[in-house]
């Protein structure tokens, strides 16, 4: 398993990264209602950091908010950036962090930006280091988020995962632009060879997923927006995963912790197929009127697997529209 449990952020990963400036871990994060105001909303972040510095991961267990899914990056003098959705999130569902890993790397301190819908909310932020097997270290109050629970975290990296098996020519993409921070969005990969069911896992229990967009500017691929869907949850009153003889599905028509609708993945034969429907929130903000720029590339990703595609052509690309298939 790539990625730490939510509830497991073990001593000996720590030990490892403990030769490079490195914030995988568990966190305790204060927030300030204003700069220079007492540090008082408290969540969880648990983050992953690779070997080149992009950092994943999720955060929960938080007085006032809801659970969410971050993308960033450390660089070599120590600055953290991050870029967080929190779907739901009544105050920030889209907010970024920047700030300074100490010398000691067990705290980072910076400022909030609230982009969406309280644009413009922002303060001080305080990260510092916890142990989630010490009662009392990090958060434990769930607010309007999820309970405590174990689960696989991954989330979008600044740049596109490696993914397995190799994408027929069958792969559509349909991405509309529904306001500044929400896209409506169809993605189907049906022709997906040298995947197993195993790859799949198992999400009505630890297995989380989302769902990323990247777009190609000045070259590079940027992360345009991301989408969580939590393992083990309640959509209503149904389990929001079911897993079937050949695959998984996920149906969420509460709209609620989360904007993907619909989630389907089959495996026969070593042929996988993967649908992908609903809302995604964007990272930043986008200009009325613009279009995505290509090469387009989206993932659904789950601990080690990964199921996407690149678009290098659209057979649409307006304002706010994108439509494209596989080559």
């Amino acid at each position: 398993m790539r990625h730490v449990a939510a509830l497991l952020v073990t001593s000996a990963m720590l030990a490892v990264c403990a030769a490079r400036a490195d914030v995988t871990g568990s966190w305790r994060v204060g927030f300030s209602n204003y700069p220079g105001g007492p540090i008082g909303d408290f969540c969880r972040f648990d983050l992953v950091e690779s070997a080149d510095g992009q950092v994943e991961g999720w955060l929960g267990l938080c007085g006032l908010g809801t659970d969410g899914v971050f993308s960033g990056s450390v660089d070599s003098s120590g600055g953290v950036t991050l870029h967080i959705v929190a779907p739901d999130d009544v105050g920030c569902e889209t907010y970024h962090i920047n700030g300074s890993l100490t010398a000691a790397m067990d705290e980072i301190d910076g400022s909030y930006l609230c982009t969406h819908p309280l644009g413009g909310l922002g303060g001080d932020v305080q990260l510092t280091r916890c142990d989630p097997l010490t009662p009392g270290s990090c958060p434990e109050t769930r607010g309007a988020g999820l309970a405590p629970r174990v689960h696989e975290i991954r989330a979008c990296t600044p740049a596109p995962a490696v993914c397995q098996g190799a994408i027929g020519t069958k792969a559509k993409l349909t991405v509309r632009r529904d306001d500044p921070f929400h896209w409506k969005l169809t993605f189907k990969l049906p022709d997906i060879s040298g995947v197993t069911l195993a790859d799949l896992g198992d999400p009505t229990t630890v297995r989380d997923y989302v769902l990323c967009i990247y777009e190609t500017v000045a070259g590079s691929a940027a992360l345009v927006g991301m989408e969580p869907a939590w393992a083990d949850t309640p959509c209503g009153a149904a389990p929001c995963w079911a897993t079937t003889s050949t695959g998984l599905k996920y149906r969420n028509g509460t709209g609620r912790l989360g904007k993907l609708r619909n989630i389907t993945a089959k495996v026969r034969s070593g042929i996988g197929k993967v649908l992908v429907k609903g809302g995604v929130t964007t990272v930043l903000a986008r200009a009325p009127g613009s279009t995505l720029g290509l090469p387009v590339t989206v993932q659904l990703l789950a601990d080690n697997t990964c199921y996407g595609a690149t678009f290098t052509t659209a057979t649409l690309n307006e304002a706010d529209l994108l439509k494209a298939r596989g080559q």
